[in-house]
């Protein structure tokens, strides 16, 4: 992209100040007075287009991206659909395609993490199935999505709760949020919608939860389960 406005501003500066070029002549013939003008006008145009060329990745960087919470796991994560459809999966690939290229993608205690730096996102797959032996764990039709990590700003609560804004604004958003001090499986965070699971020793946990440092959001973690318990 900017290889391409340089190439318009190069372009245009050759055209301005070479007299001799025969689209000079065309444009401008002998008059001083029009050359002026239309000099002017079109170097704001220039600019005003090269304005808009560096404005577009600006305006799609800046996008929104919200949680949206299900009545047992998050269901969205902004353009990322986290559970199953007719003919859809929550995979790898479906992540990707949903987020672009990740920064990394390794393998880690029998699951598989992406993270995407640029977004500041997190999000870990496990497949309890199996799969061909030409594939492994980390392969875009094998892991599902299982849960996840936002530190972005751009990542919101389906409320408006963002990373950095204060516990009182999260329970202006979340009225209904409740503290949970944490365990040796989940951390201490403000819990924004939680579920009842009837497996294993049974309890509550976190669909989505808004861990704090200080008295701010520092990321929102999310259950997304797409994987099973």
């Amino acid at each position: 992209m900017g290889k391409l406005a340089d190439q318009m501003i190069s372009r245009s500066l050759d055209i301005e100040q070479n007299s001799s070029s025969p689209l000079y002549a065309v444009k401008y013939g002998d008059r001083p007075d029009l050359i002026s003008r239309v000099s002017l006008s079109g170097t704001v145009a220039l600019l005003v287009v090269v304005a808009l060329i560096f404005a577009l990745p600006a305006s799609v960087e800046a996008r929104s991206y919200s949680i949206v919470p299900g009545r047992y796991a998050v269901k969205r994560i902004g353009p990322f659909k986290t559970t199953f459809g007719r003919t859809y999966q929550p995979t790898i690939g479906a992540a990707v395609g949903a987020f672009g290229r990740p920064s990394s993608r390794f393998e880690k205690g029998g699951g598989c993490i992406l993270k995407w730096r640029r977004l500041g996102l997190r999000i870990e797959f496990w497949n309890f199935g199996g799969w061909r032996p030409d594939q492994t764990i980390c392969s875009d039709e094998v892991g599902l999505a299982q849960a996840f990590r936002a530190k972005g700003r751009r990542f919101r609560s389906w409320r408006g709760l963002r990373v950095g804004m204060t516990e009182d604004r999260l329970l202006e958003l979340h009225p209904h949020a409740e503290w949970f001090d944490g365990d040796r499986y989940s951390r201490a965070a403000w819990w924004l919608a939680q579920q009842y699971s009837p497996y294993g020793d049974g309890g509550p946990y976190a669909i989505l939860a808004a861990p704090v440092h200080g008295d701010r959001v520092s990321e929102l973690d999310g259950w997304t389960g797409a994987a099973g318990e």
